[in-house]
């Protein structure tokens, strides 16, 4: 119910500051599809993490902890993702006045088989599924396969789980 309001919330936002809907209706029904089973592959993650910890105090902590962890992970594999290859770069002469000196290559920007790394590596990460939708007017590429990569990490999550507690005697 959370998930929906929020999206319904998101729109109706949308349409009082730009007076129109941002995203097209395809892209509105891929966004919530692929946020859906995300929201669902986070919640079992911080459901098996709060589960492991007997302390109900330190279990909500670490909880707490591995949501920030999730959401700052995403966020800086997708960030590296988002830098230009080339940057403007900028000269000062004697007076202090600033130069244009041509576009330069940036010596941050992900290539070759690490960008590739990257890519993989934030499309199955829940949360950068969230972000790539969040970024952009168009379907992120590969977006059909993002929830069943959610799917997968809930089903791996639930059988680590499972493993576990199959022996743990549970009150």
């Amino acid at each position: 119910i959370f998930h929906v309001t929020s999206l319904a919330m998101v729109l109706f936002l949308e349409y009082l500051l730009s007076g129109s809907f941002y995203r097209l209706p395809k892209n509105l029904f891929a966004g919530i599809l692929v946020s859906t089973f995300a929201v669902v592959a986070v919640s079992t993650l911080l459901l098996f993490v709060s589960m492991l910890i007997q302390s109900r105090a330190i279990g909500v902590v670490v909880t707490i902890i591995t949501g920030l962890f999730l959401y700052g992970s995403g966020s800086k594999l997708r960030g590296a993702l988002l830098r230009p290859e080339y940057t403007s770069e900028y000269i000062s002469d004697d007076k202090g006045n600033l130069l244009f000196d041509g576009n330069v290559l940036n010596p941050n920007y992900v290539s070759g088989v690490r960008r590739d790394i990257y890519e993989f590596l934030v499309d199955i990460h829940p949360v950068g599924q969230i972000l790539q939708f969040d970024e952009c007017t168009e379907l992120p590429r590969a977006w059909v396969l993002f929830p069943v990569y959610s799917v997968i990490f809930t089903i791996v999550i639930f059988f680590v789980g499972y493993y576990l507690f199959r022996r743990k005697d549970i009150k």
